[in-house]
C-alpha cells in the first residue's frame, strides 16, 4: 500500500490522474465522514432537516508540536495540515461549493494562521468556517452549527451531537463519548471500507476526485486571501487551467 500526497492543486491533479490509471485502488483518508457524530448528521439532514445555513470552526491550539507542522514547506501551509478534514467534510455534508470569499492574517507564525470564509454551495445555502493556528486547546477545537428551519443541529468535535426545535429552546443530546477513539473518530469505520472496497470489488468510500476537489477548495481560499478577491470556483479553475490538467 502506497501514500500519495499533494500540498496543491497540480500535484493533486497527478495523484487523481494515476488513481483512475492504476490497477490498484485508491481511497482518501478523510477519517470525518465516518465518524459517528458526522454520519448522523448526515443521515438527519438527508432525511429530516433541511439545512439553509451553517457555522463551522476547526482550531489548533498551536503549530508547535511536533514542528514539522509549522514548516509549510512540508504542510503546504496550516490549511492543509488541519483543516482540510473541514472542506472535505463541507462537500460530504452540504454538497459542492460554487463560490467562496477568504480573509485571513498572521499572527504567531510565518505563514497565514487564521482564516475566515465564506462558502456558497450549488443548493443555495451558506456558510462560515472559521479556523484559526494558536487558539489554544479549548474544547471543542472543532464544531459544527447547522441551522435548520425553527431548528439548529450542533456538533462538539467527535463527542456529541445535540438537536434543538421549536421555539421553546428544548433539545436532546446524542452523545458519543462511550465509544473507543478508534471508532468515535471514523478511523476503525474506514479502514473497513478500505477493506470492503478491496475484497468486494467496490469503488472507494472517498475517491481520490474527492481529495483533489478538498485541495482545490484549500487553494482557492489561499488565492483569495492573497488578491482579496471572491472566487466562482469552476471558473476560477478553468482560468487557472487546473481542470486541463485532469
Amino acid at each position: 500500500m502506497k501514500k500519495a500526497h499533494a500540498t496543491n492543486l497540480a500535484d493533486a491533479a497527478r495523484v487523481l490522474k494515476a488513481a483512475e490509471t492504476a490497477r490498484g485502488l485508491f481511497q482518501v483518508g478523510h477519517n470525518r465522514r465516518f465518524a459517528p457524530v458526522y454520519a448522523e448528521l448526515k443521515q438527519m439532514l438527508g432525511e429530516t432537516h433541511q439545512p439553509h445555513s451553517a457555522h463551522v470552526k476547526m482550531n489548533r491550539g498551536e503549530l508547535l508540536k511536533p514542528e514539522w507542522v509549522s514548516d509549510p514547506k512540508l504542510t503546504g501551509g496550516f490549511l492543509y495540515e488541519t483543516t482540510i478534514h473541514m472542506f472535505d467534510l463541507l462537500r460530504f455534508l452540504f454538497g459542492e461549493v460554487t463560490a467562496l470569499h477568504a480573509v485571513g492574517s498572521a499572527h504567531e507564525y510565518a505563514e497565514t494562521d487564521d482564516f475566515f470564509r465564506a462558502p456558497l454551495f450549488a443548493s443555495g445555502m451558506h456558510a462560515t468556517l472559521a479556523s484559526s493556528a494558536d487558539a489554544s486547546w479549548m474544547f471543542p477545537f472543532e464544531r459544527i452549527e447547522v441551522f435548520c428551519h425553527h431548528s439548529t443541529i450542533i456538533t462538539r468535535e467527535m463527542e456529541s451531537l445535540v438537536v434543538s426545535e421549536g421555539l421553546d429552546g428544548r433539545h436532546v443530546e446524542r452523545s458519543m463519548h462511550q465509544l473507543a477513539k478508534e471508532e468515535k473518530w471514523g478511523y476503525a469505520q474506514e479502514d473497513g471500507a478500505f477493506v470492503d472496497a478491496i475484497s468486494g470489488d467496490l469503488p472507494p468510500a472517498v475517491t481520490a476526485f474527492d481529495g483533489y476537489k478538498s485541495v482545490e477548495l484549500v487553494d482557492a481560499v489561499y488565492e483569495s486571501v492573497r488578491t482579496g478577491a471572491s472566487f466562482n470556483i469552476t471558473e476560477w479553475n478553468v482560468a487557472a487551467n487546473h481542470i486541463d490538467t485532469l
